[in-house]
């Protein structure tokens, strides 16, 4: 009998997360072990009743979980029901729980983090920052929420790249959402002195806020006098083909930072422990790119 794992992720209509979905199950079905996907909804609430129905029901449960976690912190009591029933554990996004004493307790149980390094995802932000706008410009970060650990590393790894360039970044946070992300740009338009610029960059911590504030910029510089509004550059993250990749080479984003799919290198990795006994380290970090490299870009004028 096959092997059998969850795939758990949270946002069907995200075309990043769907990516996940594609490289898990391809991964799956070049091991040879069966995979069944759940997409729970963005409620941490709703998230943790899926994994516990599937926990609990011998007949749903898995030899092993892949799960993008909803929140950054929370999951160490479902972890530790999952692994008193022997199931191992993978995340591919990093949390901030402690599971130290589960593996203590249940020794033979694995429980890995596979995951961007968001820091790195950061420095390069910082770096391409660097590369299109320079010493003295002004660039508008636009945050994810800055409670979620993704969000904090990705501007802790910003702030390492920039610190002394001279450049200064000011923050704005929205929760992941896009249109909080457009009404930020469309207050600093509002009050920005006519003809001139309110900020020479803007960086969003996804590609779905940057592409928000992309839109916000075109629209602006309908108006006359604003023409230069829309040769503001904006930057995004995730890097998904038919998401910023694409919007990066049909010119709406000027850059991109290419996230790792985490995915189906954890399912490889659940795979090789399940039929070899093979255990991977507790935590793996895959590095992320620019797109395109940051030696292709150049400052704006």
């Amino acid at each position: 009998m096959a092997h059998r794992l969850a795939l758990v992720l949270v946002d069907a209509a995200n075309p990043f997360q769907q990516l996940l979905r594609q490289d898990a199950e391809a991964a799956a079905r070049k091991a040879g072990v069966a995979l069944e996907t759940t997409f729970t909804g963005e409620s941490f609430t709703n998230h943790l009743a899926a994994l516990r129905r599937l926990v609990s029901d011998p007949s749903t449960r898995p030899d092993a979980f892949v799960v993008m976690a909803v929140r950054d912190q929370g999951l160490e009591k479902v972890v530790h029901e999952a692994a008193a029933a022997g199931v191992h554990w993978f995340l591919v996004n990093a949390v901030e729980d402690d599971f130290e004493p589960i593996r203590r307790e249940f020794p033979a149980v694995t429980v890995s983090t596979f995951c961007p390094d968001e820091l790195e995802t950061g420095r390069i932000q910082g770096h391409q920052m660097h590369a299109l706008a320079g010493r003295g410009r002004r660039v508008l970060y636009l945050e994810g929420n800055p409670r979620s650990l993704t969000s904090r590393q990705r501007a802790a790894g910003m702030r390492e790249a920039t610190a002394g360039s001279g450049i200064e970044v000011v923050f704005a946070a929205h929760d992941w959402d896009p249109a909080q992300a457009a009404q930020t740009v469309r207050e600093w338009l509002r009050l920005s002195v006519a003809g001139r610029r309110p900020f020479d960059l803007v960086t969003g911590q996804n590609d779905a806020i940057a592409e928000a504030a992309r839109e916000v910029l075109v629209a602006a510089a309908r108006e006359p006098g604003r023409e230069d509004l829309a040769r503001v550059p904006v930057t995004g993250c995730d890097g998904a083909p038919e998401g910023g990749l694409k919007a990066v080479r049909e010119g709406r984003l000027t850059a991109t930072v290419v996230l790792p799919r985490c995915a189906g290198p954890a399912v490889e990795a659940a795979a090789r422990l399940l039929s070899r006994g093979q255990r991977p380290s507790r935590v793996i970090a895959l590095r992320p790119e620019s797109f395109p490299t940051l030696e292709e870009l150049r400052p704006s004028a």
